[in-house]
Order: C-alpha cells, then structure tokens, then sequence
C-alpha cells in the first residue's frame, strides 16, 4: 500500500484494522496509545528495520504517517 497516500481511504481502513487487531488480542490501543506505537516505529531503529524488512524500505515511516492521519481525524 506504500504506493497509495497515507491518507488514502484503503489506506486508513488498514490502520483502523490494526487497531481493532491489538484491542482484541492484546490491550486496549487507544488513538492517543496508536499514535505513539507508530512514532515507535521509527523512533526505535531495531523496530524500523524489522518493520522495513518485512515490507520494504520505508515501510515504517509510511505506517508511522498512516497512523498519524488516522489519529488526527478521529
């Protein structure tokens, strides 16, 4: 999806889904608690590069930004 916006409305369904996945298998992910997970992504270099491996460079500056959209229009 790194080819479309993070903005883009395909985009955002994703993000909304990731959410929705943590709340039920893990905690309750809140809009303020996701949108410091993806500042983590990038923040923290051994999750970057993780993130970046699985789906290519830039993966997780894309999902950071993604998230931050989501969190911002909510």
């Amino acid at each position: 999806m790194r080819q479309l916006s993070p903005s883009d409305e395909k985009v955002q369904k994703k993000i909304g889904e990731l959410q929705a996945f943590i709340t039920e298998n893990y905690y309750n992910c809140t809009d303020e608690i996701l949108d410091r997970l993806g500042k983590m992504y990038v923040g923290d270099e051994r999750m970057k590069g993780n993130i970046d491996k699985a789906g290519g460079e830039g993966t997780a500056e894309f999902v950071k930004e993604a998230i931050s959209v989501y969190c911002q229009g909510r």
